[in-house]
């Protein structure tokens, strides 16, 4: 492990992030690490060899590497605000049994209301369109538009 990480709080087993309720511990920290390398030569996103040297050389801890794909989770969601998304419904949001939950095809995690005259079961398994109207950072929230197939 680089010093810049052994130092901070992986002791107790997290690193927690400031104003977000993103934490990692430690066998996941290595895992992103380990997947900006590995995808590091996507545009836009971190080199892979500038992530080694700033790593080596205690610039990067593990709380600026979960900010950064923070980041770079959220600049990607930006993307698709106000476009159609084409989501398989999975089922209802834990929290409210009024929000479905569903993949886009970009295995994106989309959020919608269910819509009027529909049961919430029987949308699981179904396709619909949703336009994107709220980009966070792990999902998007949408309304559904057209019916459901």
């Amino acid at each position: 492990r680089p010093a810049s990480c052994s130092a901070l709080s992986l002791s107790r087993r997290t690193c927690r992030i400031s104003e977000s309720s993103f934490s990692v511990s430690g066998t996941g920290f290595w895992f992103l690490i380990s997947s900006l390398i590995l995808f590091s030569s996507i545009p836009h996103s971190i080199n892979g060899k500038d992530l080694k040297t700033k790593l080596a050389d205690g610039r990067l801890d593990c709380r600026n590497v979960a900010l950064l794909v923070a980041q770079q989770a959220h600049d990607a969601n930006q993307k698709d605000l106000h476009t159609i998304a084409e989501v398989l419904v999975e089922g209802a949001s834990k929290r409210d049994e009024a929000i479905m939950v569903g993949h886009s095809a970009k295995n994106q995690t989309v959020h919608f209301a269910v819509p009027a005259g529909w049961e919430a079961e029987a949308l699981i398994g179904k396709m619909v369109d949703v336009r994107v109207e709220e980009a966070r950072t792990w999902y998007l929230r949408g309304v559904c538009e057209g019916e459901p197939r």
